[in-house]
């Protein structure tokens, strides 16, 4: 994107700050959707940009703690959120909790020069949050063979093929990572 007219006019973080409330806004609207969720679409807009802006002035000043307690301070009050006005419901907020800390660490992520990869994980947030019923749904139906047979794979997969030697193993060379 063109932003050379963003120069000199003390303006040139704009592009990143428009991300960073891109970004809190697609997640705000799904979180939205929830009537027992104390977050919304402006919570979440404000909170990504905090992020961001948090994330601009750590960078400028050289403390990595604002980060740090930036991200303390929004896990703070939504936390608070709920103690002061639990929900009928019961739902003790747990995945808005971490949506709205996870929409705070991508607005800082975006500042970090990382926008595409933010851009990423808000668009998988956002399908995670949004997807909760089907997802649900899944976990019900499966059965402890179902479960077994996954981690088997991922023992197969992620831990085993790896640390085998790099050469033809088994029938034909089938457990040959490379």
């Amino acid at each position: 994107m063109e932003t050379s007219f963003l120069q000199g006019n003390g303006i040139e973080a704009l592009p990143q700050f428009l991300t960073s409330l891109a970004i809190g806004l697609l997640i705000g609207l799904e979180r939205e959707r929830n009537p027992s969720a104390k977050a919304g679409l402006r919570t979440f807009a404000l909170v990504a940009l905090f992020g961001t802006l948090t994330a601009m002035l750590a960078s400028k000043t050289g403390s990595v703690w604002l980060l740090v307690a930036g991200m303390l301070l929004v896990g703070s009050m939504i936390i608070a959120a709920y103690f002061n006005s639990p929900s009928e419901e019961q739902d003790p907020g747990t995945t808005t909790v971490a949506a709205l800390l996870l929409c705070y660490a991508l607005g800082a992520l975006i500042w970090y020069g990382m926008a595409k990869l933010a851009i990423m994980l808000a668009i998988t947030t956002t399908t995670l949050l949004y997807f909760k019923p089907e997802l649900r749904g899944m976990t019900q139906r499966l059965t402890r063979r179902d479960l077994v047979s996954v981690l088997q794979f991922l023992v197969l997969t992620f831990i085993i093929l790896p640390i085998l030697p790099n050469q033809n193993y088994g029938p034909y060379g089938a457990f040959n990572p490379y």
